[in-house]
């Protein structure tokens, strides 16, 4: 058994119930004695007008109108490493965090190329490596952005055997996050990587991130049914630095 499975069955047995975020730490709902300060650090950039209508249509579509019910755990990743797709993830999770249906979670999980320490200005010193590796409690690795109330858990530095570590904890891991937040959307490596396939297993759905221009349509349709043959459930897809607007058929045909 994981240590994150024995974190989780402490914490079930202490409080019986998962923990709540309001403001800038998180804090108990009533009855519920556990509290999580995390350092209220992280700066979000503003969003760009053009991509903000395009994450907040998908935000819409998945989280606040969606009739079999919203997904508590996303994975945004890029269909392959040619694709230049750096923020999105951080964008929805802001998005979804401004209806306040519920806390917030991004985590950068592509420790190869970490993007959410630049995007948010904090370190990356500690985060989901050695959440992992290291067995750091998350109120030492997680930020929080006081503008978007979104949490952030970076990237952190690169381990040996990073794959292996995945393997063993990572679900352990997102069970733990699932019982934090109301929702965890996690930045990820591209689909093409072991790594991505894994995460796409363990997750309610996955976002594809298709490059206009660069990504290849084949590419996109062999993602998409190598994901849907391994048991992931591909939940949508954005089309990133089009120059031009794209009807939504186009969208609902990949």
């Amino acid at each position: 058994m994981s240590r994150n499975f024995e974190l989780l069955e402490r914490v079930n047995a202490a409080g019986n119930r998962p923990w709540e975020i309001s403001g800038q730490a998180v804090v108990a709902a009533p009855a519920r004695k556990r509290v999580l300060t995390l350092c209220a650090d992280a700066q979000s950039p503003p969003i760009p007008n053009l991509i903000r209508g395009e994450i907040d249509r998908l935000v819409h579509r998945l989280f606040l109108h969606n009739s079999g019910g919203a997904p508590k755990s996303v994975l945004v990743s890029e269909v392959e490493y040619k694709s230049n797709a750096n923020g999105i993830a951080s964008r929805a999770a802001e998005v979804l965090a401004s209806y306040r249906r519920g806390s917030v979670c991004v985590v950068d999980a592509d420790p190869a190329r970490p993007n959410l320490q630049e995007y948010y200005r904090v370190s990356n010193e500690q985060g989901l490596t050695t959440l992992l590796a290291a067995r750091e409690p998350i109120q030492r690795v997680a930020h929080l952005s006081p503008d978007s109330g979104v949490s952030v858990i970076t990237a952190g530095p690169e381990v040996p055997n990073w794959h292996a570590v995945m393997l063993t904890e990572f679900e352990g891991l997102v069970t733990m996050l699932e019982s934090c937040f109301d929702f965890i959307i996690i930045d990820g490596p591209p689909l093409s990587s072991a790594e991505g396939v894994l995460i796409s297993r363990l997750v309610d759905g996955v976002v594809m991130l298709v490059e206009a221009g660069v990504t290849h349509r084949d590419s996109v349709l062999g993602a998409k049914r190598d994901l849907e043959r391994s048991g992931a459930r591909v939940v949508g897809t954005v089309l990133n630095n089009r120059a031009f607007p794209i009807p939504q058929a186009i969208y609902d045909r990949l």
